[in-house]
């Protein structure tokens, strides 16, 4: 009895699990549309002009810094920044900057190379991540 039970239970198993190979509409693999891309829809006014307000913001703080200089002029010499953290954090953020587009840009799109980052270049993901945190701090 008890057997009987379970061979009804594991047809019932694989008559449910088991397609034959010509099934692609029960798998659903042609029933939805194509997937299109986030950049391809148009934007709605209202993030057309929260994006807007966002970049007039951006540039409003670089250049009236501290309403006495641009921003450059404040990061690089006025004396109420502290030099020594200022520079090595900048410092690692352009190291962060060049490592990021050593395995983007040159890897993928100049060499074509396909291969993961962890085989190409083993020590660059956690020298990345390493200088990341360094520059967080500083």
């Amino acid at each position: 009895m008890f057997s009987e039970g379970r061979e009804r239970l594991m047809a019932n198993v694989r008559q449910r699990y088991s397609f034959p190979p010509d099934s692609e509409v029960e798998l659903g693999v042609g029933s939805f549309p194509a997937a299109t891309s986030p950049g391809s829809e148009p934007l709605s006014w209202s993030r057309t002009i929260e994006n807007l307000l966002w970049q007039f913001a951006a540039v409003f703080a670089i250049y009236y810094g501290d309403s006495r200089h641009h921003l450059c002029h404040v990061l690089f010499f006025d004396t109420r920044v502290r030099r020594i953290p200022f520079l090595l954090g900048f410092a690692s953020l352009a190291i962060g900057a060049a490592i990021s587009t050593y395995l983007a840009v040159w890897f993928r799109h100049i060499l074509k190379c396909e291969d993961k980052w962890e085989l190409i270049a083993p020590t660059a993901i956690p020298t990345a991540t390493l200088v990341g945190l360094t520059s967080l701090l500083l």
